[in-house]
């Protein structure tokens, strides 16, 4: 993992988990997801996509994020974001 308290980010999304209002925040060496529960950090070279899954009211899609964690598993997580931060989300991770 990389050292993301010590860092400011580049960039801050926030988005919706499911029923917790949270934040993307994007590092120079990685990604953080903030969810309410817990924060989950990721180096950007191990995410392996980004992709909209549905259309929301409101110029909000549903995002849906794989990235392979610490153990070599692939993990998705889901969440809504407006569709002006989802492109630059993509621009700045190179998706």
């Amino acid at each position: 993992m990389f050292d993301y308290a010590s860092q400011k980010p580049l960039h801050k999304y926030t988005a919706q988990f499911g029923s917790f209002r949270g934040a993307i925040e994007v590092f120079k060496e990685g990604v953080v997801l903030h969810n309410g529960a817990r924060n989950i950090a990721m180096r950007s070279n191990y995410v392996q996509s980004v992709i909209q899954k549905s259309s929301e009211p409101f110029s909000k899609v549903g995002v849906e994020l794989s990235y392979y964690d610490v153990f070599g598993n692939l993990e998705k997580v889901a969440f809504q974001i407006r569709e002006t931060d989802f492109k630059a989300l993509r621009q700045d991770l190179g998706k």
